[in-house]
């Protein structure tokens, strides 16, 4: 969220004195699916996700995601991968994030996203969600085209997000489970 005022509602951005520079304007952030409140209310400790991870050229594999300890300020999360027959493939470990991080997590440009809503129709069922479409440049120059589809009911990462390069899926994460704590 942004607290400051005029830099990113279009005004110029302000001088420094001596010689003249432009100071760094932040970028227009896209409004966020999730705030930190909703994050937190929204993950009780004990809520367990899997993701199913599908990247070219790679191995598909399963993240597992449990909120090991929740409280108003951060999350604990620990983190598994699995291959697609379940088997670990890695640990991990645990890993402390603030709830306001984790926002930032869903962060795209205003100027490159287009917001909408719709339903998902992914492995948890019918979900109303937020559609997120983020179009940026790859590290190659080439143009990205990333989807996001945020579950309204469900504070957290995207229910699938996907990303495109020159009209080829070449990225998609799927979330298979959502158990609650």
């Amino acid at each position: 969220m942004f607290f400051a005022c005029a830099p990113h509602l279009g005004a110029p951005a302000p001088l420094v004195a001596g010689p003249v520079a432009l100071l760094d304007v932040p970028e227009v952030l896209a409004p966020r699916p999730f705030d930190a409140l909703a994050l937190a209310a929204g993950i009780p400790q004990g809520t367990r996700i899997r993701l199913r991870i599908e990247s070219a050229g790679e191995i598909t594999v399963e993240q597992r995601w449990e909120f090991a300890r929740c409280t108003a300020t951060d999350a604990t999360i620990r983190s598994t991968v699995h291959d697609a027959a379940g088997v670990l493939i890695k640990d991990e470990g645990e890993s402390t994030t603030s709830w306001a991080e984790l926002e930032k997590h869903a962060s795209f440009p205003a100027a490159n996203t287009e917001r909408g809503e719709g339903v998902s129709s992914g492995p948890l069922g019918p979900l109303d969600v937020w559609l997120y479409t983020v179009t940026v440049p790859g590290g190659d120059g080439v143009m990205l085209v990333k989807h996001f589809e945020f579950a309204r009911a469900l504070p957290g990462p995207p229910v699938v997000y996907t990303i495109e390069r020159q009209g080829e899926e070449i990225f998609r994460m799927t979330m298979l489970e959502r158990t609650p704590g």
